[in-house]
Parts: structure tokens; sequence; C-alpha cells
């Protein structure tokens, strides 16, 4: 009677793994192993490798192929406080486009293991009345671990609420704003840092 328990037993859990074993060779038959090797390595180089790898086309520049697998691999990032940013930014009221534009430089990446691939930073004008107006973007990058982080942007008016341009000189004159007297001039700051992790 044991016997007969015990080999009831053995058959029940070999059905079970005969069915995990089918149904794993099914997930990998139509997910595919890039699927399931993406899900493994999101959000760090190897991911981003597989998916320049698994996308390349004689169609779309590598450029564009890469840029799309490091957005869909990058990860937000706490540690802004502890990065020292350096960066040059005027406003530029000209030719009826007026934007802002910020240039990151002589600012190190800290992070030990990841590369930062984007920053989302945002330019703060203040016009000679007080009134601030508030332009916000992305920089794209590559900045290994202690590499220097590199990049610029014109950021383009959301809307048609600018400083007048008779201000600009006043403005650009007067970089990083005052706590206590926030007018005629232009601030920046890095609001978060995106990156891959190594």
């Amino acid at each position: 009677m044991l016997d007969q328990i015990g080999l009831n037993r053995m058959k029940r859990l070999l059905a079970k793994s005969v069915s995990i074993v089918i149904t794993l060779t099914l997930i990998v038959s139509l997910a595919g192993c890039y699927q399931i090797e993406k899900l493994f390595h999101a959000g760090t180089l190897k991911g981003t490798d597989l998916c320049i790898k698994h996308n390349t086309s004689s169609v779309v520049s590598d450029d564009v192929i890469k840029r799309k697998c490091i957005k869909e691999n990058q990860t937000d990032h706490d540690g802004v406080i502890g990065m020292a940013f350096n960066a040059d930014v005027y406003f530029n009221p000209d030719s009826g486009v007026s934007h802002s534009w910020i240039k990151i430089k002589e600012s190190r990446n800290v992070f030990d293991d990841i590369i930062i691939t984007e920053l989302l930073v945002s330019v703060t004008i203040f016009d000679s009345k007080g009134k601030k107006y508030l332009f916000k973007d992305t920089i794209d990058t590559w900045a290994e671990p202690s590499k220097l982080i590199k990049g610029q942007k014109a950021i383009f008016a959301q809307n048609k609420d600018l400083p007048e341009a008779s201000e600009a000189d006043a403005i650009n004159e007067r970089r990083g704003c005052d706590s206590n007297q926030k007018y005629s001039c232009i601030d920046w700051n890095i609001l978060q840092v995106r990156g891959i992790k190594i």
C-alpha cells in the first residue's frame, strides 16, 4: 500500500515537472530569448547593448537606435545634491523664437556604477517686475563614472508669455538670482539625473 501511495506521488510530481517544462518552453518560443534577457537586464548597460543588437537596422541610423535603447533602459537616480554642476545660461529673445539656453560645463559624474545619460534641467527667468518664467527640458549626455558631464540645449518657450526683449541684457547680466531680490535675473537647476547601471 505504501508503495502504491509513493508511486502516485511520484506520478503527480512528474506530471507537474513536465507541465512546468512545457510552460517554460512555450514562453521562450512565444516571447523569444531576447524578451526574457531584456527583463533580466532592464536598466543596465547589458540591457542597452542587447537592445541595440536586437534593433540593428539598415533603414534606421545607429544613433537613433542607440538613443531609443538608452531611453528604454535609463532610470532616475538620486544623488543630484552631491554633484557640483556648473553651467552657462542666457535668455535669447531674438528672431521671434524666444528661448533660454543652458550649457553644462566642468561637472563630473560622481556615481561609481552609473553612466549618466540624461539631465532634466530648468532655467528660471525673472523680469524687472519680478514675474517668473520657467523653461524645462532634457539634455542628452553620456558621462561614465568620474568623467565630465557635457551637454547643452536651447529650451524654446512653451507659450508667448515671455519677458520683454528689451529686458534681455539686464536679465543676462544677473546670473544666479538672489533669494531676496528675484528680478531681472536668470537662474538654472538640475531637476533629475537619469542613467544606466553598469
